[in-house]
């Protein structure tokens, strides 16, 4: 009904009251399973005729599940990809940015969640209930996580779309390394060349701040971009703040010094970057502190 709606605002409605009943749906799926687990031990562990089917349920019971006319559902992918349904009609219908926020963010909150609450499939009342698989986890996240990204560009809140761009990178490498296909490819070039435009405005914006953090993170997003001679630029300015406020033989330069030696490792210039470590750990020394792993002798 809600995808079929020309009034906009009811159709919200009606979106929001599908994603509350998967929501206690899913409640009800996981006490089941819960109880289940409780009551038939055997069950969990693969073995008689319980009600859960696990991954590694044999072939006849997948083969017997397949055949049976039940359906087969996933309240997880329901759940998330209401939500993302919300989020489009608030964002291109309603012009609700803040609405649209809020649904992708609680799609990031929801998949985030190192463990899922329902852990194995299940079977309740003839319906084939299903885990989302962690690739499936990943793809949806991928898809919130860019339209965050666009979204925080729009209300100007550079610093989160460019980490909200990160994650969404990262996730496309690791779906990249499980199964590598074209689109992939393509939406993790469109997402650099976001993040390098985004890093440049925002590096822009803050070249003259003393706030370490975020020249610090700056640094961090160059880096990630392979951007070394700005990530380079972003940790001279953090050198130049601590020595301003610690003074330039303090732990705070001396650890700064050793990131940008590091950073020149990664650039090529190995020559420059003795010389810095040399003088990093000639402060550490004079501070009596001691060295960091990188520093010490291998």
């Amino acid at each position: 009904l809600a995808k079929k709606l020309q009034e906009y605002e009811q159709a919200a409605q009606y979106f929001f009251q599908a994603q509350e009943l998967y929501r206690r749906s899913s409640n009800i799926v996981e006490n089941h399973a819960r109880s289940i687990e409780q009551t038939s031990p055997t069950a969990v562990a693969g073995g008689g005729g319980g009600a859960i089917k696990t991954a590694q349920s044999s072939s006849s019971s997948s083969s017997s599940c397949l055949s049976s006319p039940t359906c087969q559902v996933c309240l997880s992918q329901l759940l998330v990809e209401t939500l993302q349904a919300r989020a489009h009609l608030h964002y291109k219908y309603q012009s609700l940015v803040d609405e649209a926020i809020e649904c992708h963010e609680r799609v990031v909150e929801l998949l985030g969640e190192p463990i899922q609450t329902l852990q194995r499939d299940t079977t309740y009342y003839k319906i084939h209930f299903t885990v989302l698989s962690q690739e499936g986890r990943w793809e949806l996240l991928v898809t919130s996580l860019q339209a965050l990204g666009k979204f925080y560009v729009e209300k100007g809140e550079l610093e989160d779309a460019i980490v909200a761009y990160q994650e969404a990178l990262s996730l496309l490498k690791k779906l990249g390394a499980v199964k590598s296909t074209e689109p992939n490819q393509q939406r993790q070039e469109e997402i650099i060349q976001i993040l390098l435009a985004l890093s440049d405005i925002f590096m822009q914006n803050n070249m003259v701040t003393k706030d370490v953090e975020v020249m610090e993170r700056i640094a961090l997003v160059q880096e990630d971009l392979e951007n070394w001679e700005k990530a380079l630029q972003c940790w001279e300015r953090v050198l130049y703040c601590q020595s301003q406020k610690h003074g330039e033989e303090s732990i705070e330069v001396s650890t700064t010094l050793t990131q940008l030696a590091r950073v020149m490792i990664l650039e090529g210039n190995l020559e420059g970057s003795l010389d810095l470590y040399h003088a990093a750990v000639n402060l550490f020394l004079k501070n009596k502190a001691v060295l960091p792993d990188d520093l010490l002798p291998q």
